[in-house]
């Protein structure tokens, strides 16, 4: 959204929510984690939870307890971090917060999810039966459970520091526990957004209390109307942004319609 255009209509007497950045990419940078060699590959299912420290509160030094988003659904692996319709979800629920620290937060992923995995005791479960179904197969490349990409799992071996040349027969009750951890609690760091304008909508703007939502135009300037991603009206992923906009420009071109015909007919 056009910034000035804020200034002006809060000039005229609306209220603007501040706007931010809304629907973006997560970036990890630092983590470890060689992300260009996972580009692509995609987890239909996860669990995907957004934990972001808050300020100690001024007055009493006392620590707030960190605020935490959760989505389940798609996540797909960029070349410098996360995406996918789960990831995008939480960057437009968690989109001030995100905001306020500078885009800095944790990230624990649950991979299994789709298959009905929900704890670490039932993810360990099926580590327990792969060791015993593919004893001497290596563990790198015999991932117990479906809807896990080959160089994901690869991945989340390397992680745990598990030796690739090893044998299920081989592993231990340490690796054992690290690997069903890493299936249902993986932690990722975020560092940032995507790029300056890669993200799809914005968060904020001008406040729908100064707006008559069935005309779409303002109560303080008569003849003055806002459709679209001006106003303070942002929604997930799946065509709602489009939809808002789509309706509150019909809404206004039928209300100014129907006020030009009756200015139209008054003159007559």
């Amino acid at each position: 959204s056009y910034r000035p255009a804020y200034k002006w209509a809060e000039g005229l007497g609306h209220d603007i929510e501040s706007p931010v950045p809304s629907l973006f990419t997560f970036e990890s940078k630092g983590s470890g984690i060689d992300f260009p060699s996972l580009a692509g590959i995609s987890v239909q299912e996860a669990l995907v939870k957004l934990q972001i420290e808050q300020a100690d509160i001024s007055e009493t030094k006392k620590k707030k307890k960190p605020q935490v988003f959760t989505q389940t659904g798609p996540v797909l692996f960029t070349h410098s971090g996360l995406s996918g319709p789960a990831i995008l979800k939480l960057s437009a629920f968690a989109a001030r917060s995100l905001f306020q620290t500078k885009y800095c937060a944790k990230l624990s992923i649950n991979w299994v999810k789709g298959q009905g995995v929900d704890t670490l005791e039932q993810a360990r479960d099926n580590l327990i039966k792969a060791k015993r179904d593919n004893m001497n197969k290596r563990i790198a490349t015999v991932c117990p459970l479906a809807g896990i990409p080959k160089r994901l799992w690869r991945m989340l071996v390397e992680s745990c520091g598990v030796d690739s040349s090893k044998t299920w027969a081989q592993s231990s009750k340490k690796e054992i526990n690290a690997l069903a951890a890493a299936l249902t609690s993986f932690w990722i760091s975020v560092t940032g957004k995507g790029a300056f304008k890669d993200e799809f909508v914005t968060c904020g703007g001008i406040s729908l209390r100064t707006v008559n939502s069935k005309t779409m135009q303002s109560k303080s300037a008569k003849g003055l109307y806002f459709a679209g991603e001006v106003l303070n009206i942002d929604g997930i992923t799946g065509g709602y942004n489009f939809q808002s906009a789509w309706s509150t420009g019909w809404n206004a071109g039928h209300a100014i319609g129907i006020d030009s015909m009756c200015d139209h007919e008054s003159e007559s």
